[in-house]
Protein backbone atom coordinates (compact mmCIF):
# COMPACT_ATOMS: atom_id res chain seq x y z
CA UNK A 1 0.00 0.00 0.00
CA UNK A 2 1.57 3.52 -1.29
CA UNK A 3 2.49 5.63 2.04
CA UNK A 4 -0.17 8.13 2.19
CA UNK A 5 2.09 11.05 2.95
CA UNK A 6 4.26 10.46 -0.06
CA UNK A 7 3.20 12.99 -3.35
CA UNK A 8 1.19 11.56 -5.99
CA UNK A 9 1.80 11.39 -9.83
CA UNK A 10 0.26 14.24 -11.93
CA UNK A 11 -2.35 12.79 -13.36
CA UNK A 12 -3.99 14.97 -16.29
CA UNK A 13 -1.86 17.08 -18.71
CA UNK A 14 -2.89 20.34 -16.83
CA UNK A 15 -1.20 18.99 -13.18
CA UNK A 16 2.02 18.22 -15.25
CA UNK A 17 1.81 21.54 -16.77
CA UNK A 18 1.61 22.95 -13.39
CA UNK A 19 4.69 21.04 -12.56
CA UNK A 20 6.20 21.89 -15.57
CA UNK A 21 6.21 25.32 -14.91
CA UNK A 22 8.27 24.76 -11.47
CA UNK A 23 11.53 23.54 -13.53
CA UNK A 24 13.82 25.65 -14.84
CA UNK A 25 13.85 27.54 -17.66
CA UNK A 26 16.34 24.62 -19.47
CA UNK A 27 14.65 21.63 -18.00
CA UNK A 28 11.03 23.52 -19.46
CA UNK A 29 12.90 23.67 -22.91
CA UNK A 30 14.33 20.12 -22.90
CA UNK A 31 10.50 18.35 -21.64
CA UNK A 32 9.20 20.53 -24.92
CA UNK A 33 12.15 19.18 -27.09
CA UNK A 34 11.24 15.55 -25.17
CA UNK A 35 7.31 15.87 -25.77
CA UNK A 36 7.73 17.61 -29.37
CA UNK A 37 10.00 14.83 -30.73
CA UNK A 38 7.39 12.26 -29.74
CA UNK A 39 4.90 14.04 -31.34
CA UNK A 40 6.94 14.02 -34.96
CA UNK A 41 7.32 10.17 -35.23
CA UNK A 42 3.40 9.36 -35.44
CA UNK A 43 4.37 5.30 -35.92
CA UNK A 44 5.71 5.59 -32.44
CA UNK A 45 1.72 6.29 -31.35
CA UNK A 46 0.86 2.19 -32.21
CA UNK A 47 1.51 -0.26 -30.14
CA UNK A 48 3.35 -2.21 -33.16
CA UNK A 49 4.65 -1.44 -36.44
CA UNK A 50 1.98 -3.34 -38.11
CA UNK A 51 -0.68 -1.81 -36.54
CA UNK A 52 1.08 1.68 -37.71
CA UNK A 53 0.94 0.48 -41.02
CA UNK A 54 -2.64 -0.81 -41.06
CA UNK A 55 -3.62 2.52 -40.20
CA UNK A 56 -1.28 4.63 -42.50
CA UNK A 57 -2.77 2.04 -45.16
CA UNK A 58 -6.84 3.00 -43.65
CA UNK A 59 -5.85 6.67 -43.49
CA UNK A 60 -4.74 7.08 -47.28
CA UNK A 61 -8.13 4.72 -48.31
CA UNK A 62 -10.09 7.17 -46.71
CA UNK A 63 -8.55 10.60 -48.24
CA UNK A 64 -8.50 9.12 -51.61
CA UNK A 65 -12.58 8.25 -51.04
CA UNK A 66 -12.81 12.17 -49.83
CA UNK A 67 -10.71 12.97 -52.75
CA UNK A 68 -13.04 11.22 -55.49
CA UNK A 69 -15.91 12.39 -54.04
CA UNK A 70 -17.34 8.99 -52.53
CA UNK A 71 -17.14 10.47 -48.87
CA UNK A 72 -18.65 12.98 -47.16
CA UNK A 73 -17.39 14.39 -43.89
CA UNK A 74 -19.91 14.16 -40.99
CA UNK A 75 -20.40 16.97 -37.92
CA UNK A 76 -18.88 15.24 -34.86
CA UNK A 77 -22.29 15.87 -33.10
CA UNK A 78 -24.55 14.58 -35.78
CA UNK A 79 -22.21 11.80 -35.70
CA UNK A 80 -22.70 10.69 -32.33
CA UNK A 81 -26.31 11.90 -32.27
CA UNK A 82 -26.82 8.93 -34.53
CA UNK A 83 -24.62 6.35 -33.32
CA UNK A 84 -27.24 7.69 -30.27
CA UNK A 85 -29.89 6.56 -31.97
CA UNK A 86 -28.54 3.39 -33.83
CA UNK A 87 -27.36 2.03 -30.15
CA UNK A 88 -30.34 3.59 -27.96
CA UNK A 89 -27.23 5.60 -26.09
Amino acid sequence: MANPSEKQTPKTAEDIYREALKLSVDEQVKLSCMLNQGLQDPDSWYATPEIAQAWNQEIRRRLKLRAEGKSKDVPGDEFLAQLREKYSL
